[in-house]
């Protein structure tokens, strides 16, 4: 079995033992300079216009929340005006409902049995009118 590792192999014991070198600062900006997507100082002119940019997004941000925040409004406007209407509609119900049962007799139904309907005229009981003699108590 053969060693494959590094410090066995005479060509890179070579490189290890060339001199180490360091570039140049000179050389260095040259690279960065050169370099794809190098980082560069924005131009002097460009700093007002992002400054502006920024402004203006503020700005929208800003007309964007007011125009949002007003169109909830009327949304929750909506609704409430919707429950005030419903509220009416009820209120009319319910007054219809109380003139229908002033006009009509209240009645209780009781039961039945084959024959009969057992009904109970509640107009009657709280104006019992005339008694049958039947029913008198003599004290």
């Amino acid at each position: 079995m053969t060693d494959h590792r590094d410090d066995v192999d005479p060509i890179l014991d070579a490189l290890r033992a060339l001199p180490r070198e360091r570039a140049g600062e000179e050389f260095t900006a040259a690279v960065l300079r050169s370099a794809p997507g190098a980082a560069t100082a924005p131009p002097v002119g460009s700093r007002p216009l992002a400054a502006l940019a920024a402004l203006l997004l503020l700005v929208a941000g800003v007309v964007s929340w007011s125009w949002e925040r007003e169109r909830r409004r009327e949304e929750l406007r909506g609704r409430v005006d919707a429950l005030w209407q419903e509220q009416r509609e009820l209120e009319r119900a319910f007054a219809d409902l109380r003139r229908t049962a002033a006009e009509e007799p209240r009645l209780l139904y009781l039961g039945s049995n084959d024959r009969v309907d057992f009904v109970l005229d509640l107009d009657r009981l709280e104006n019992p009118g005339p008694r049958p003699a039947s029913l008198t108590v003599n004290p």
